[in-house]
């Protein structure tokens, strides 16, 4: 994928269609345009607000792991070629999957 900038999370407080307060995932550039926005759940109970947290982070991740995915599919493509056909086909499998996942992000 080109031109997707990193993220990064940014825990606001009141907001006016959120009370509780909820989560910005913003681009982590200068102008920090806006990608999604997570409330946080009524009541801000602890173990839900623990996992809106989380999700952010997951998400606001998701441009470096699909960085990282792209050079590991590269590295374990020429392997795949050369050591791994016959006697890992668990591999062969696991790279198959991750090659589709990655077509259908792009």
């Amino acid at each position: 994928m080109e031109n997707v900038n990193k993220l990064k999370t940014v825990e606001l407080g009141s907001h006016p269609f959120y009370p509780g307060g909820a989560i910005a995932i913003k681009e982590d550039t200068d102008v920090e345009r806006p990608v999604a926005l997570l409330p946080f759940p009524v009541g801000k109970h602890e173990r839900e607000t623990e996992k809106q947290r989380q999700y952010a982070r997951l998400l606001a991740a998701a441009p470096e792991i699909l960085e990282k995915l792209e050079n590991l599919m590269t590295a374990v493509g020429v392997l795949d070629d050369y050591l791994l056909k016959d006697s890992y086909p668990d591999a062969v499998l696991a790279h198959a999957d991750a090659k589709d996942l990655l077509e259908r992000l792009k």
